[in-house]
């Protein structure tokens, strides 16, 4: 059987390894199980066992939290195989063409630096057949790429005393923007995958669970740099370019080529909230993708940046807040001030008016106010002393409070 790695997450930082397998009693044997700070994997021996998993127990409540429990995916985008599983409900309303007729994957499984999905449909036949085709989704208007693969397709069996239905022999195509899509149109009837004794169709879920294992070579023609590597941010794989990194930062060489660098290198983030997101979203501001930074993600981008020594993407920041940027004057000030941008700091004082200070900006300075250290506070104040001259005794009481 193939194994299967189930992702659980929102876990409570107490969670301890018993929790999680009384969590899990009845589910089957599992391989393994890594557990991390919020967060865990399990490694089960059959897939169909990590199915029923995911399909329970998203959403349940752990010792007085609610988890997420999902297939963990393998962020390595370039892995050279991989297995694409599409679950399919109301499956018996699919067949008798009461839903689209055509159904493809939603997630893309990426192999070898393209998106795999499966595609299904019904055959308008007297007798129909299921067609059961693999989609590889590159882009339709670049006719530049091609990419030979391997594959073979089949259907979750869902009684485990029963193997899988899977084709007998792989076979090799060539994929390209004409032609995306290689399968069979008469992989199976519908009658026969309907019968009771092929265990194929869930009658009490009504759900066909449909796989596709890939062997993808790599791919010729493909436009940009390969982000081959493997960086593990906070459990999960992502995929970077290690020499682009050290190039930009020291941390980055450290960690990737220092004495003592690891084959697979982890960085954890525990002080941002969708920290793998957030990561991410650091790395496409950089070469090749080069991303436009927006109000939304600059506090965290600023500080991944300088957290990790990417002095080329503070640089990006610091014209962003600079130039572009429609945050409160007093907010730009407060993280000019925060990760030591001197010549930021005073551009944005001398540039801010006395509506910076007042009406609509109140409450959003006066949180901003209750972040900024002594020093900062001061500087903002003599701004406030040449815009509005000095405050009355009363008017000074006021304001100081909101600085201090």
């Amino acid at each position: 059987m193939t194994s299967a790695r189930v992702y659980f997450g929102h876990l409570p930082f107490r969670t301890t390894e018993n929790d999680l397998e009384h969590f899990l009693r009845g589910y089957g044997r599992f391989r393994e199980i890594t557990m991390k700070n919020g967060y865990a994997f399990v490694e089960f021996e059959d897939l169909r066992d990590a199915d029923d998993v995911v399909y329970d127990l998203n959403g349940r409540v752990l010792l007085g939290q609610q988890v997420i429990v999902e297939m963990a995916r393998s962020e390595n985008k370039y892995r050279r195989s991989g297995r694409i599983v599409f679950r399919v409900e109301n499956f018996k309303a699919f067949c008798e063409g009461r839903v689209p007729e055509q159904l493809i994957s939603d997630s893309a499984e990426f192999i070898n630096g393209l998106p795999w999905r499966i595609m299904i449909d019904v055959s308008t036949d007297a007798q129909k057949f299921l067609k059961f085709f693999v989609l590889c989704d590159g882009d339709k208007n670049d006719k530049a790429w091609s990419c030979q693969a391997a594959t073979r397709l089949g259907i979750v069996s869902c009684d485990k005393r029963i193997e899988n239905f899977m084709e007998q022999e792989e076979t090799r195509d060539v994929f390209n923007a004409k032609t995306r899509a290689w399968g069979s149109r008469t992989f199976i009837k519908i009658e026969e995958l309907l019968d009771r004794k092929r265990a194929l169709y869930n009658e009490v879920d009504d759900v066909v669970t449909f796989l596709v294992d890939v062997i993808a070579e790599k791919p010729n023609g493909m436009p940009g740099v390969r982000t081959e590597d493997i960086l593990l941010v906070n459990g999960k794989e992502t995929n970077v370019n290690k020499h682009q990194l050290a190039a930009h930062s020291d941390f980055f060489k450290t960690l990737f080529f220092g004495e003592n660098a690891e084959q697979t290198p982890e960085i954890e983030i525990d002080d941002l909230t969708d920290a793998v997101q957030q990561f991410e979203r650091l790395l496409a501001t950089m070469e090749p993708k080069n991303m436009e930074l927006d109000d939304e993600c600059i506090e965290s981008v600023l500080h991944l940046a300088n957290r990790f020594l990417l002095g080329s993407v503070e640089n990006r920041c610091v014209e962003f807040l600079k130039r572009t940027s429609k945050k409160a004057a007093l907010s730009k000030f407060r993280l000019a001030d925060e990760y030591g941008f001197v010549a930021l700091k005073s551009h944005i004082l001398e540039y801010m008016t006395r509506d910076d200070f007042a009406g609509e900006n109140y409450l959003e300075n006066l949180s901003e106010n209750n972040k900024l250290g002594e020093e900062a506070a001061n500087e903002l104040s003599e701004r406030h002393k040449e815009l509005f001259g000095p405050p009355s005794k009363r008017a000074r009481k006021s304001f100081m409070y909101t600085v201090e």
